[in-house]
């Protein structure tokens, strides 16, 4: 495939690392319409490396990654080299020089509208961000908010999306549920728990955070409620559930997958059978690849590694008098996401390409 746009991926964490190596995937399957030419991060060549070839979570990478010449990573698998750099302030990375297309912001540090605007000033065509935007109206930081599978569709010209949101984890998990419990029951009002894993945000000894103190607490020995910001989020993906859904967050001492626990009362009466065939329709449908259906006791670890938005469970959906409704929804906040991500960046890729 010789047609591609060029990425900077700036930021090389967690999430980083899961993107890059998902759309190492992708080249591997001759299916990438982007290349990831640049990596912006501190941290030295060799760090960079060892990171991308080993993780906790989802062990070695499969194939040969090398530091070369105190700048440039070697992919050796595919005859590329990355070029990295290391400033913390995005004004000053060469995005013009290099002819960056599309900028991944995946340090977690430039999600206002001024941050983003420090891509585009420095010569970025767009920029994707992985995660939720900032600030007192997230909704007019970007110019939309894209989920795979949910609303991608409606990215149409480059010019029309410079600034696009790639929204949370639990945002990826809990849209699909949204979508088919509204468009066939017609949600009234919602609210939902995310039992999450630990992110590299939280503390493994006690801390201090002004703005959380539960969150500063050991993340190895506590059950820190929180909060999550999936339910504004849901709200701008789609419009007629704003101020309809409400959640919140419960840190838990795991390394990856979360679940969710949604509960809907909804207009139309129904049963926990109905419930069930709506999701494994969807999931074989309309909704196919995004939503897994499982039929077996699963357990956190089982869904390791999963690419899907979302895992319906079944075996947990509950209904009171017809109209209170409880859903549960695994996901892995950081295979799932990431993947998710580069999905829906090769699609935007494609569109730019004209293909």
């Amino acid at each position: 495939m010789t047609d591609k746009i060029k990425v900077f991926l700036n930021g090389l964490g967690n999430t980083g690392v899961t993107i890059f190596r998902n759309w190492v995937e992708l080249l591997n399957e001759d299916k990438a319409f982007f290349d990831i030419v640049a990596i912006g991060s501190t941290s030295s060549i060799d760090v960079k490396t060892h990171k991308i070839n080993y993780n906790t979570n989802y062990g070695r990478f499969p194939y040969n990654v090398f530091p070369e010449y105190h700048e440039w990573i070697l992919l050796q698998d595919f005859e590329k080299r990355i070029q990295c750099f290391a400033s913390k302030d995005p004004s000053k990375l060469p995005l013009n020089d290099l002819e960056i297309d599309v900028v991944i912001e995946a340090t977690g540090k430039f999600r206002t509208k001024e941050g983003v605007q420090k891509y585009l000033d420095a010569g970025a065509g767009q920029v994707f961000v992985s995660a939720p935007f900032k600030g007192e109206d997230a909704s007019e930081t970007s110019d939309a908010t894209l989920i795979w599978g949910i609303n991608h569709e409606k990215y149409d010209l480059p010019k029309k999306f410079r600034v696009v949101s790639n929204a949370s984890c639990t945002t990826h998990a809990l849209a699909p549920a949204v979508k088919v419990l509204n468009s066939n029951l017609n949600i009234v009002s919602a609210m939902f728990s995310t039992i999450h894993a630990g992110t590299s945000s939280q503390k493994v000894v006690d801390g201090s955070d002004p703005k959380d103190w539960r969150r500063a607490r050991n993340a190895l020995e506590n059950i820190i409620p929180t909060t999550t910001g999936a339910d504004k989020v849901i709200g701008i993906i789609f419009p007629e559930m704003k101020e309809k859904i409400k959640g919140s967050a419960i840190r838990v001492p795991t390394s990856t997958v979360s679940i969710i626990e949604l509960y809907c009362i909804v207009d139309k009466s129904t049963t926990v059978e109905e419930v069930n065939n709506l999701f494994k329709t969807a999931s074989e449908t309309y909704m196919k690849g995004h939503i897994e259906y499982v039929v077996d006791p699963l357990v956190s670890s089982d869904f390791k590694g999963s690419i899907y938005a979302c895992s319906f469970d079944p075996l947990l959906t509950q209904v009171i008098d017809g109209k209170f409704v409880k859903v549960t929804l695994w996901y892995d906040n950081e295979w799932g996401y990431s993947y998710r991500m580069v999905q829906l960046l090769n699609h935007i890729a494609k569109v730019n390409l004209g293909l």
